[in-house]
């Protein structure tokens, strides 16, 4: 005997388009088309990401990143404060076919080695570029998730941290920037909850030759 699914109505899971279901419909029918659905849904992903080659793509953006890379980070504690100059260091790697970059590095504060990771991709569906950031001084044991856009020869992308006093949220927004082949700029900006905003970090790399 048929299992008929009862008279309702659902949205269908690859867009706004109402689907009613009728009784005289099997249910298991009835999933079978909402597996085609996810799976010609899979499949236009799939299809948008035309890989890391494609010039002037996000994700050629993204793999002429990819490198070891060397030179200064400066960090400001205090918006007209004098910044604190280190040492800094890192690598770039493209994962998963090149949809994402890891970006892996260390600095020093006031001595005290510090390290961490960034996590860049550009979302084909919602086109827009998306980040996580770890890092031992800045973040602690939180995960900052960010969203943003593309810039001259680069990218930028916004997320928040909440304030420890216990007041309304402030953002950070990264900017990444190659400056040429060689050379590459990431400033992060401060961003208080009234909009006034203040430089955090400078990185000013330089690709490792091998």
């Amino acid at each position: 005997p048929f299992d008929y699914a009862p008279l309702t109505s659902s949205r269908c899971p690859s867009g706004g388009m109402w689907v009613w279901v009728s009784q005289a419909l099997p249910a298991s029918t009835l999933m079978l088309n909402f597996q085609e659905l996810r799976s010609r849904k899979r499949e236009a992903e799939n299809m948008s990401f035309e890989g890391p080659t494609l010039s002037g793509s996000p994700h050629h953006l993204l793999a002429q990143l990819a490198g070891g890379w060397a030179g200064k980070t400066r960090t400001w504690l205090e918006p007209e404060g004098v910044p604190i100059e280190s040492p800094a260091q890192g690598s770039i790697q493209l994962i998963l076919g090149g949809r994402f970059v890891i970006f892996l590095y260390q600095s020093a504060m006031e001595g005290e080695p510090q390290h961490g990771m960034f996590t860049f991709g550009y979302n084909t569906s919602l086109d827009r570029f998306e980040a996580s950031w770890v890092d031992s001084f800045h973040t602690n044991t939180a995960i900052m998730f960010c969203v943003g856009n593309a810039r001259e020869n680069g990218f930028w992308v916004l997320g928040s941290y909440p304030d420890p006093s216990g007041g309304p949220d402030w953002s950070w927004r990264t900017e990444v920037k190659l400056e040429d082949v060689d050379h590459l700029t990431i400033t992060a900006y401060n961003l208080s909850p009234e909009g006034e905003e203040a430089k955090a970090t400078e990185s000013k790399l330089t690709r490792l030759k091998k």
